[in-house]
């Protein structure tokens, strides 16, 4: 199967500031705590907006950006 890359999206929250963890978001997951990712719950979904952002070439193996 030929991989034909993929695109990159830029996520933002409004009012992320606003936000509480524990009730609109957590960081981490269970089983990485610390690893960086954010998962942002069903209460913060009207508030997200995805921009496309690049994309991935990978026949040269990194990200495109605008």
């Amino acid at each position: 199967m030929k991989d034909n890359g993929g695109i990159v999206l830029k996520v933002s929250v409004k009012n992320f500031h606003n936000k509480r963890i524990g009730v609109d978001y957590v960081r981490g997951t269970p089983t990485l705590p610390n690893s960086g990712v954010t998962t942002l719950y069903e209460s913060t979904y009207r508030d997200i907006k995805l921009t496309r952002y690049g994309y991935y070439a990978p026949d040269r193996k990194f990200y495109l950006y605008p």
